[in-house]
């Protein structure tokens, strides 16, 4: 070979890797660049036939992404299995392989029809992989035996390409999953609506939620952490969001993470994520919840439950505003705003060894105190038409409550504070069949009667009822006063031998409106 034919080699290659980088780089967000490169290696390296198959895990299949000298009949015929034919040997092997002459080769496969002719077809099988080596596909193509300049250099050049274009093909995965995990994060966003957390939604105009209001408004120009100190149900989350989306941060992710729900060999992997090959099952990188709040609030409720050992990487974090992932050697940079929650007091988690005191200091540069329910009843009736609003915005109704109700719920403990009175006003909602809720919607008495234990009725205790008995006596057979309506139910079923249209009868309600009790209160239907 002349010295000028290499040196025009070298220049034409050259022009090629250019000219593929061009399209490379510019595909991230536009068409599928495939056939652009190999219109490219036809104009350059005079390729005859080619195509680019990329693996598909999920069918275990090789499929041609696009194809160049193959009409559509035979492209179509075009897929591979790992180790089937030169492309799936090389694709599962994660080698390349150049064929002088592909009449020569027995493992050919020849799902291509090619013109015969006198002239050698040479054969280039490139694996498609990243420069961590992970396999993406399959780059071939056949050119004349004479139109190979030289097989080392041209094997070193397609070599390069595949590189290239495994590294492309990386990219676009990682960028296709930050798309999507932006877009949950939008959906997330939107579906929390931010001006649900408003300071609409803490409800109270009693002399110590004042207060709260207070702190509240002082903390939204702050960085520093807050804790928050209430009895469970008081609303700790609702507060820590109000916080949030009121602050500066209110654009910047809001992540939760309850310290007592997630047991204790998984959290630390939870808050800080891990790196792959970090534990047994740890096949993936995964960031942790103080990677993902980045530039926004972690939560961390009921923060007296964190194991002490992970009591001091906190401490380091809130310190240093940095940390490494589980297995990782690299420091993490994090902007996250602390908001932490317990229902327990931490001084005393202190002297018993469970809690350190630095932690405890430094957590509560702020706290916000809530009260429980029982210390602030007059927010009570505030607090209910709050609930009934929602219920009525959800479903769609107009229901109102029986004003003389709220003296009698004012009575009540409500040991789930705000939680319990939630759940409470929720269930007379459905008990009422009218959209005025009295005090026979609810189940429990409004607190003055015990709920009774669940119980399931055995077979002896039926008394086998007599179907000519066709005049039951209502008035006898309402139990006392005294009983829930879920003990009234049991025994009318009792009376009536289980038989539900003469039990409602006998309650006074249609069959329909005691088969939604029966279900609510799951009681067991005995057959007889």
């Amino acid at each position: 070979m002349f010295y000028s034919d290499v040196l025009k080699f070298y220049k034409l290659a050259l022009e090629t890797v250019f000219q593929i980088g061009k399209i490379l780089s510019m595909s991230f967000y536009g068409s599928n660049p495939y056939e652009n490169i190999l219109n490219i290696l036809s104009d350059y390296l005079n390729v005859k036939r080619g195509m680019i198959l990329i693996y598909d895990k999920q069918s275990d299949y090789l499929f041609p992404k696009a194809a160049v000298g193959i009409d559509s009949l035979q492209y179509n015929k075009l897929f591979y299995r790992p180790k089937e034919g030169i492309v799936g040997r090389v694709f599962s092997m994660g080698v390349s392989m150049m064929i002088p002459d592909i009449d020569e080769e027995p493992n050919f496969l020849g799902k291509i029809e090619r013109e015969y002719n006198y002239e050698k077809t040479s054969f280039y099988a490139m694996t498609i992989k990243d420069s961590e080596n992970v396999k993406y596909g399959v780059l071939a193509i056949d050119k004349d035996a004479y139109d190979v300049v030289n097989v080392k250099t041209e094997f070193d050049l397609l070599s390069m390409i595949c590189i290239m274009l495994g590294n492309f093909i990386k990219q676009k995965i990682q960028i296709e999953e930050n798309i999507k995990t932006l877009e949950e994060k939008n959906l997330r966003l939107s579906a929390q609506i931010i001006t649900k957390y408003g300071f609409k939604e803490i409800v109270g105009k009693s002399k110590v939620m004042k207060n709260v209001f207070e702190k509240i408004h002082m903390l939204l120009k702050s960085k520093a952490p807050v804790l928050i100190i209430g009895e469970s149900g008081t609303g700790k989350e609702v507060v820590a969001k109000t916080i949030h989306y009121n602050s500066e941060r209110k654009n910047g992710p809001f992540i939760a993470i309850n310290c007592a729900a997630i047991p204790a060999e998984l959290i630390e992997s939870e808050i800080f994520g891990y790196e792959k090959g970090a534990f047994t099952g740890a096949v993936a990188q995964k960031k942790g919840k103080f990677e993902l709040a980045n530039g926004g609030t972690l939560f961390l409720d009921e923060i007296g439950d964190m194991p002490l050992g992970l009591q001091s990487k906190l401490l380091r974090i809130l310190q240093e505003k940095e940390f490494e992932r589980v297995g990782g050697t690299s420091t993490i940079k994090t902007d996250v705003r602390i908001i932490a929650a317990t229902n327990k007091n931490l001084l005393e988690e202190v002297h018993k060894g469970n809690f350190r005191l630095d932690l405890f200091y430094r957590l509560n540069v702020f706290n916000i105190i809530l009260p429980p329910l029982r210390d602030r009843k007059e927010d009570i009736p505030y607090l209910v038409e709050h609930i009934l609003k929602k219920l009525n915005n959800e479903y769609g109704l107009n229901k109102k409550i029986d004003k003389q109700i709220f003296a009698k719920l004012m009575n009540c403990d409500f040991p789930g504070n705000v939680r319990e009175l939630e759940n409470c006003i929720e269930r007379a909602y459905f008990n009422s069949p009218s959209n005025v809720i009295s005090y026979d919607d609810f189940s429990c008495n409004l607190c003055k009667i015990p709920m009774p234990k669940i119980e399931t009725c055995e077979l002896n205790d039926v008394k086998q009822f007599d179907n000519n008995d066709k005049n039951v006596d209502m008035k006898e057979n309402i139990s006392p006063e005294t009983y829930s309506e879920r003990d009234k139910i049991i025994e009318a079923l009792r009376k009536c031998g289980w038989v539900q249209a003469k039990a409602a009868r006998l309650l006074g309600v249609t069959v329909r409106q005691l088969n939604y009790r029966i279900k609510k209160y799951n009681i067991n239907i005995q057959k007889i």
